[in-house]
């Protein structure tokens, strides 16, 4: 369901990537499932390709690892299963320490009780221990029970891979960085379809040169020519992308947005929300500052490249830049003033 309109006539061929004139790029991509890279790999070809290290996942710390590698080995309760229970017992500054336990079987008159609606209370063995060691990153085990060396053989799998490894949550999180970096707009509302304005073509296609050099990761890009309708266009799917982040913003807040699709009404939704009289923290209203200075400067992007007149998205955004500042300020000095 590609944008019929962005595509000159006559202009498709079998190239993955058509030459750039005009306005920019339209981006689509697919990750398989199976996407195994290693992270020294990545940041070592991000390097050759001239990719800005920030556009990458962070590296996972060890004891995040840990939690997300010992929670992946339970099992989901089924009756015709045995469940295994991951437990979080202990988090200090030094360690941290998980069991597992393992669901023992029903015997006939439990399963008959449970049958006739009558009461059954769930038995659960200790079948293995998990210290994680915050100051060295080294782990410790204990198997209480045979079937737990499995238990602790899956756990220790996972931490390697997860360590080690980034896979397709990664990839897309890197994906979706780059398209934030090069001033990229979405062109349909349940994604799969961007636009790089030509301003960051140049570093988009390192970026594309470098995500590509990974098996499993595809990325097409066609071009878009520079024309009145295309213009238009484009306007009209920035116009739609910066209601849509306002609505997130409005969201965050807890307030309500009532519907309107008209940006003057979603900046008065917007100004309810945050004089809600909640007390919204310092660092939130910090990161809010930031995403809309972001937009601020995309306007000011996209004004340039499609020589339209942006004056009152400009305007209404900047009313609700203006508000969040109010309160960034008031907030400061409350905090001079021990407040």
């Amino acid at each position: 369901n590609l944008p019929r309109y962005f595509i000159k006539k006559g202009a498709i061929n079998m190239a993955k990537r058509l030459k750039l004139s005009g306005l920019g790029i339209i981006v689509m991509y697919s990750l398989s499932d199976k996407i195994h890279i290693s992270i020294q790999d990545f940041r070592e070809r991000a390097h050759k390709y001239n990719v800005p290290l920030t556009l990458l996942p962070n590296m996972p710390r060890d004891s995040s690892v840990f939690r997300k590698a010992t929670t992946a080995i339970t099992t989901k309760i089924s009756m015709r299963e045995e469940p295994i229970l991951c437990k979080e017992i202990g988090d200090n500054p030094e360690t941290i320490v998980r069991t597992f336990e393992k669901r023992i079987v029903d015997s006939e008159q439990d399963i008959s009780n449970i049958t006739n609606l009558g009461e059954n209370v769930p038995v659960y063995k200790h079948i293995a221990t998990m210290v994680f060691h915050k100051r060295d990153s080294s782990i410790e085990h204990a198997i209480l029970h045979p079937i737990g060396k499995e238990i602790v053989d899956n756990a220790f799998r996972n931490y390697n891979q997860m360590s080690n490894f980034f896979g397709i949550k990664e990839a897309r999180a890197t994906i979706q960085s780059a398209f934030k970096m090069y001033g990229s707009i979405s062109l349909r509302h349940n994604g799969g379809v961007n636009f790089i304005p030509e301003t960051y073509c140049k570093e988009w296609k390192n970026f594309s040169d470098f995500i590509e050099s990974f098996e499993g990761v595809e990325v097409v890009e066609l071009a878009v020519f520079n024309n009145s309708h295309n213009r238009a266009e484009i306007h009209a799917a920035f116009n739609s992308n910066v209601i849509g982040s306002l609505e997130e913003e409005i969201i965050r807040l807890g307030g309500k947005s009532q519907g309107s699709k008209k940006l003057t009404e979603l900046v008065a939704d917007f100004s309810v929300a945050l004089h809600s009289g909640k007390q919204f923290r310092r660092e939130t209203l910090l990161s809010m500052a930031r995403r809309f200075k972001d937009t601020a400067d995309l306007v000011k992007a996209y004004r340039d490249l499609l020589g339209t007149d942006m004056s009152i998205l400009d305007s209404q955004m900047g009313i609700a830049r203006q508000q969040i500042n109010q309160l960034l300020s008031r907030a400061s000095g409350d905090e001079e003033m021990g407040g």
